[in-house]
């Protein structure tokens, strides 16, 4: 009974921590983090020029190579940092999904799904452009996470014994549970 309630505890907790970070990603992305663009948002719903404030960048590394090149301007800097660094967390959440490689594969191609559908959104409201270099640093930025948490578990199993196979995981992968 006692364990059950950690369990759905954890649950409840692991749902916030997703629905947090996505409210936070949605309003850096699509909002620049600033409330002149939110209501620069709200305001384009009621225009009809706003096809003519569309970008599309389609070749890889085109935007990248840009921002390389003029890389002592900040916006240059946050926009390559900027775009890996908001998707860290979502690797480290998506661990929570699956592990091995299946669950690099499944944050894989979510990560691509969720950064082709903000920056689709972007193109549509004309509130950004849409980079295909954006998507590949985001999925980049989801894999990295991805990977440091599942380094720092193995560090952490291997130091303090934590993150042990529960019985249910043994059954599952054949060996025993510890």
């Amino acid at each position: 009974m006692k364990q059950k309630r950690r369990e759905r505890a954890f649950c409840v907790l692991y749902a916030a921590c997703w629905l947090a970070y996505l409210g936070l990603l949605v309003y850096v992305i699509l909002f620049k983090g600033s409330w002149a663009e939110t209501r620069s948002f709200v305001e384009s719903l009621y225009q009809r020029e706003v096809w003519a404030r569309r970008r599309v960048y389609l070749r890889p590394f085109e935007s990248t190579k840009m921002f390389l090149e003029r890389w002592e301007y900040p916006y240059a800097r946050w926009n390559v940092v900027g775009n890996v660094l908001a998707f860290v967390p979502f690797g480290m959440l998506m661990r929570g999904v699956g592990s091995g490689w299946k669950g690099l594969w499944r944050a894989f191609f979510t990560a691509a799904l969720v950064s082709l559908g903000l920056e689709a959104i972007q193109f549509l409201y004309a509130i950004g452009e849409f980079d295909v270099d954006d998507t590949m640093l985001n999925v980049f930025g989801a894999l990295l996470g991805y990977g440091v948490l599942s380094v720092c578990r193995r560090i952490l199993a291997f130091l303090f014994g934590c993150f042990r196979r529960t019985a249910h995981e043994a059954k599952r992968k054949g060996g025993p549970a510890q």
